[in-house]
């Protein structure tokens, strides 16, 4: 007979290895697609930008609806909930982007557009645009179109 007293720690252990391979796969594919910071072009950094959240909601659809479930349901654990909801999008690297664009407060920046681009892809999955198909020229505009207003108000 299954002990009932370990199901919590069962299930937390559980979420905590969705956690890390969410995590695991991010880092992974930042490091092989890592945009180059050497272009400071608004336009140019919107559409890479759009063009790998773009490759999320086609290749990473699972991981994001999983993702937003586990961060609401983990609201309550905050070492859990920290490391998912940094998973996807890492703030020290959106930072960077923001101190090389010339934000007066870069940190601030980051964490705007981490949310605008938490949002978008929200709508994308599960939202009012979830009937648009990713992988297509005009899911990458829908996004980039949003990215670039963002990116050009850094001060």
């Amino acid at each position: 007979m299954f002990p009932y007293s370990l199901i919590p720690a069962f299930r937390r252990a559980l979420i905590e290895g969705i956690v890390d391979r969410i995590a695991t796969r991010s880092r992974t594919e930042f490091a092989a697609r890592e945009p180059g910071m050497d272009e400071i072009d608004p336009e140019l950094l919107a559409h890479r930008i759009a063009s790998w959240l773009d490759r999320l909601l086609a290749q990473r659809r699972n991981h994001l609806i999983a993702r937003q479930a586990l961060i609401v349901e983990l609201l309550g654990d905050a070492e859990l909930h920290a490391k998912l909801a940094g998973c996807l999008f890492s703030h020290r690297h959106a930072t960077t982007l923001f101190e090389t664009l010339g934000a007066t407060d870069p940190a601030t920046a980051a964490a705007d557009f981490i949310a605008v681009i938490e949002g978008l892809v929200f709508d994308r999955f599960a939202g009012a645009r979830a009937g648009l198909a990713p992988a297509t020229a005009k899911s990458v505009r829908q996004l980039a179109t949003v990215l670039v207003v963002q990116l050009r108000a850094v001060n």
